[in-house]
């Protein structure tokens, strides 16, 4: 029996768009930060008394049709047909915008390396953990972690080690489960949105862009091209044949008051993934001013102060 913890992490160069369905291989690289409260704890065990992967998700049995879509993923490290039990918990709302399935599958990609005994290092690791979840290549990773986009063999996980004083607040709209999962909004936006082109261009400078201002801890660089690529990757559903907006009412009220209080100021800036939920990138300056005012829009219960958290790790 192994188990493994490994911390959600957030996008401020986002991954939106495969070019290989069946790799999982990015259109571009992306960049986020691992953050220290959002995690998943996964306890995998072999079970010889099994006819099938069972599969217990915050204490609750999946269906036929989710156990299915993790044990193909576990058949990356089976090893004699043996079938596992797999028990995991996420210590925040799942499938709400909030990245459970980064966590997910880098906690359960971590504890399935050394149930099967494959020893396998973080970096290798991450080329089959992306394989499950592009995402969750980051999230074995602590602090600032890079995907980069690339082939089956180059496109992998990495660690930028860079430390500064950063904090994200989450501003939570909408914990419930999405109505359109990301994969699902992720392939249509590729096959259907005009501005899908535009959006690969510019997100490859972002990228590039955004590792200089990592590198020289530049916060308010990072905030302003963290901003313009989401709203970017936003506007790619707003392109589609059929157009999708993710954003909610309060999640636009939270926006304007990110961009109030810089008008005051005061370090604030905003990114969002395939949810409601807005995120506000902040420092430890300032972060009480940013929760004094967030707390006239939201309940303190949907407010989460998150810093920087630890690459995957066997408990």
């Amino acid at each position: 029996m192994t188990t493994a913890k490994a911390h959600a992490n957030i996008a401020l160069i986002k991954y939106w768009g495969k070019k290989d369905e069946s790799l999982f291989l990015p259109f571009t690289s992306s960049l986020s930060l691992t953050l220290d409260p959002l995690y998943t704890i996964t306890t995998v065990s072999k079970d010889s008394t099994l006819t099938k992967d069972l599969f217990v998700l915050n204490g609750v049995t999946q269906n036929s049709q989710e156990t299915e879509k993790i044990s193909k993923f576990v058949d990356y490290f089976r090893k004699n047909n043996q079938f596992v039990r797999i028990e995991s918990s996420n210590s925040f709302a799942t499938a709400a915008g909030l990245a459970s399935s980064a966590s997910g599958y880098a906690a359960l990609s971590k504890a399935l390396n050394q149930e099967f005994e494959w020893r396998y290092t973080d970096l290798e690791l991450s080329r089959i953990t992306r394989k499950g979840s592009g995402s969750a290549t980051r999230s074995l990773f602590g602090g600032f972690a890079v995907w980069q986009t690339g082939d089956d063999e180059s496109s992998f996980g990495y660690s930028l080690p860079t430390q500064m004083d950063i904090v994200m607040v989450i501003a939570v709209v909408d914990d419930q489960k999405k109505s359109h999962s990301s994969r699902s909004m992720m392939k249509r936006t590729v096959q259907e949105s005009a501005y899908f082109e535009a959006w690969v261009q510019q997100s490859e400078r972002d990228f590039s862009d955004m590792l200089i201002a990592v590198t020289e801890r530049d916060l308010r660089r990072i905030g302003l091209i963290a901003e313009r690529n989401a709203m970017m990757m936003h506007a790619t559903l707003l392109a589609n044949q059929t157009p999708f907006f993710y954003l909610q009412p309060k999640s636009l009220e939270i926006i304007q008051l990110v961009q109030q209080l810089r008008e005051q100021g005061i370090v604030a800036y905003y990114t969002m993934d395939a949810g409601p939920n807005v995120k506000i990138i902040t420092n430890s300056t300032d972060q009480a001013k940013v929760i004094e005012q967030l707390s006239e829009i939201l309940n303190q219960d949907n407010i989460i102060i998150a810093k920087p958290g630890p690459g995957a790790s066997i408990l």
